[in-house]
């Protein structure tokens, strides 16, 4: 019996966060309507109710019929197990009634013979419904033989390590957003405190001609009662004038619970009469302390929340450590192992310190031909344990830069990468006027005889005047593969790539002018890996295309 006279029972399971409440009937007062607005369901196999989360107010429900919560002993596995055996019953069941009705069926005439064709349908019918009755209970056998198999799989997909360890995540994940908000909560208390103690708390907040606040006018009190007011969090029916909060309900028919600290402090955009008597920064922070309690004392639903945590997180990471740990929690190096990946980047979280993920050698998105091109992918760690890393060693190490000489030596479609030349100034005028040639037949077939085609030139700059503006998205200056037709790649699909070269904006106003070379001053000079014949005939004849195409129009 418990000290409250009855024998209502509360219990807490870990492993699904809920509480169950066996309550004993013979108690007059008990009111099952309380433990449902809080969360409780009947569970009528359990003989129980239930609530699926913990929560202070759900807690607080049951402790008001029995003195403390105890540990639930009925684990999860059993309860899946009775469940399921009481499935295996149902399937039985409907498998007898299944055979029942079809031995009925063979059992009866293959023709019935009646004076009266009313009985002799009837009777037919009846025949009938026992096929139809015998297909329907063999198919509910069926289906709660796949229910018992489901819960035995999910019984045992929940218990495993892998699932543990992902719930821990999100619990430690829950926990700092409840740290943070119990800080922000803390922070705002103790400046509401601070508020009704300060100089110049007892004046109204100041507001100009039209109504609003007049920042230029505010004293020490009044901008942090403004910055805590802003916030916009509480909700407080008028101290001192009763018709106001009368009003205030008929307005919004019980759908508002009360002012907010800013109305009450400024009323500038809450309207519900002319006559509104506004509170200093001192009666507001006074009717807030009063109303509040301290986010750190013992009791209060923030501590009780930490403290349901830190027990979460203490019963996942003790069942962890007898199921391998988590992998996170090692100290990874660049160069060691996960499975049969080697590491070349460890990914830690920012807010907990854990290792999450490594990036390993791998394929990467590719729906072209050929073989598909190697890069960094990221490898989620969270549902592994320690075992799933091994330290660097020397064939790991070897294997580590085997894999960054491929990343080096590859572009992003799995090619070998083109070498950057600095062209020769003679190479990169011979090229410029071959594009120039082009780009004004283009220009003069797209806009005929009016207006003329700027040429463009190369340019020439040393290293560091390149290094300087060659930076940021929107920089004039960058490096672009040319193809073997002597042509910036993204202008037509002809030529292989056969070198990248630093270009320049050609910064003139029609859109089909190409990009200027750019030749560096103080480095070392090469010719342009060019058949300098084939170029020219791939420009003739890409000219005479556009020259016949105008004509055309024409």
């Amino acid at each position: 019996m418990s000290s409250y006279g009855f024998d209502h029972r509360c219990t807490y399971c870990p492993e699904d966060n809920k509480l169950r409440f066996y309550p004993d009937w013979d108690d007059p007062d008990f009111d099952k309507e309380h433990l449902k607005s809080v969360g409780y369901r009947w569970a009528s196999k359990q003989e129980c109710y239930v609530c699926p989360r913990w929560t202070p107010k759900a807690e607080d429900a049951a402790l008001d019929y029995v003195a403390d919560v105890g540990d639930e002993d009925y684990s999860p596995e059993e309860r899946a197990a009775d469940r399921a055996e009481r499935f295996s019953g149902y399937r039985d069941k409907r498998r007898s009634e299944a055979h029942g009705h079809a031995d009925t069926f063979d059992a009866g005439p293959s023709a019935f013979g009646y004076q009266s064709q009313a009985k002799a349908e009837r009777a037919a019918s009846r025949h009938d419904r026992h096929r139809v009755k015998s297909v329907s209970q063999w198919s509910k056998a069926e289906y709660w033989q796949r229910r018992t198999t489901g819960v035995i799989e999910n019984a045992l997909y929940r218990s495993s390590a892998k699932v543990r360890r992902g719930r821990l995540v999100r619990l430690e994940a829950e926990q700092r957003k409840h740290l943070k908000h119990l800080e922000e909560a803390t922070e705002r208390y103790d400046g509401w405190c601070k508020v009704a103690e300060m100089d110049g708390a007892g004046e109204l907040m100041p507001l100009d001609e039209s109504g609003h606040v007049d920042r230029s006018r505010m004293n020490a009190a009044h901008v942090l009662a403004y910055k805590l007011a802003n916030l916009g969090w509480l909700h407080f029916w008028h101290p001192t004038r009763d018709d106001l909060n009368e009003e205030c309900k008929r307005i919004h028919n019980g759908t508002v619970h009360g002012f907010t600290a800013w109305d009450l402090l400024t009323q500038t955009r809450y309207s519900v009469t002319q006559d509104f008597t506004r509170l200093t920064p001192a009666e507001l922070a006074a009717l807030i302390v009063e109303n509040l309690t301290d986010p750190r004392e013992e009791g209060t639903s923030w501590q009780r929340w930490s403290r349901h945590y830190e027990l979460r997180t203490g019963y996942e990471n003790a069942m962890l450590a007898n199921e391998g740990g988590m992998a996170g929690d090692v100290e990874m190096e660049v160069g060691g192992t996960v499975g049969r990946y080697v590491i070349h980047r460890v990914n830690k979280s920012r807010a907990s310190g854990r290792v999450t993920s490594v990036s390993v050698l791998g394929d990467a998105y590719h729906n072209g031909e050929g073989p598909a091109p190697k890069t960094l992918v990221k490898l989620e760690l969270e549902r592994f344990g320690q075992d799933v890393y091994s330290p660097p060693t020397d064939e790991s190490k070897a294997k580590l830069e085997a894999e960054k000489a491929i990343l080096k030596a590859q572009d992003s479609k799995g090619s070998k990468k083109p070498k950057l030349i600095n062209p020769t100034l003679e190479d990169a005028q011979r090229l410029t006027a071959l594009m120039n040639s082009l780009a004004q037949a283009q220009y003069q077939a797209h806009r005929g005889t009016f207006g003329e085609y700027k040429p463009i030139e190369p340019r020439e700059m040393t290293q560091a005047t390149y290094s300087a503006n060659a930076k940021g998205s929107y920089s004039s200056l960058m490096t672009r593969n040319m193809k073997s037709t002597g042509e910036w790649k993204g202008y037509h699909d002809s030529g292989e790539i056969v070198c990248k070269l630093r270009a320049a904006y050609p910064g003139n106003n029609w859109t089909g002018t190409p990009y200027r070379l750019v030749v560096i001053t103080d480095k070392p000079q090469k010719p342009l890996p060019l058949d300098w014949e084939a170029v020219e005939q791939w420009y003739d004849e890409r000219i005479a295309e556009v020259k016949e195409k105008a004509a055309a129009r024409v």
